[in-house]
């Protein structure tokens, strides 16, 4: 029934739920996976550090991760109290490891035909832009991810996708 699915992951619970799914879809269809991740250029320590529970955070990057607390990190985003910006470094780094779980969960469970992107920019137009460069069928997305009040203001990335994409949306609380 499909040929290919995408599953954007932003590292967050709900993505991770929704990667698991488009797993066994990919499974039971024989289809390609694509995994994307859009940069994550602010954040807290907290969802940092929660992003990379399940690996050891090199000396390096725990240092880069301190200094989101430190009193001499960049201006908060948006005023969000404990959001800063990323570096570069520690932004590169959270990519990595986020498309390396996902890859990895795909490949255990038995997966060949996996793709992973990383890209940059506005989340939603990248899900969509790859969406039709990849020709996908089929679209599979948390409906929440680390987008917090952010998305309150701006709307979900889900809702912006469903109503740019051109392929079937699952969208998975």
């Amino acid at each position: 029934m499909f040929r290919s699915i995408l599953a954007p992951t932003d590292g967050s619970e709900h993505a991770a739920h929704a990667v698991d799914a488009a797993i066994d879809l990919a499974l039971k269809y024989q289809a390609q996976l694509v995994i994307l991740h859009v940069e994550i250029h602010h954040g807290s320590a907290q969802e940092i550090r929660h992003i990379l529970r399940e690996g050891d955070i090199p000396a390096d990057m725990q240092r880069e991760i301190e200094m989101l607390q430190s009193v001499t990190a960049p201006i908060p985003v948006g005023g969000i109290r404990g959001k800063r910006t990323l570096s570069h470094k520690l932004e590169s780094y959270v990519a990595d490891f986020i498309i390396r779980r996902a890859r990895k969960k795909a490949e255990d469970a038995g997966l060949t035909d996996v793709t992973s992107h990383i890209a940059s920019g506005s989340p939603s137009k990248r899900i969509s832009e790859l969406a039709e460069q990849e020709n996908i069928e089929l679209l599979v997305m948390g409906t929440r991810g680390l987008g917090g009040l952010e998305s309150v203001l701006q709307g979900s990335v889900s809702q912006a996708v469903r109503h740019h994409c051109h392929c079937a949306c699952l969208t998975l609380p």
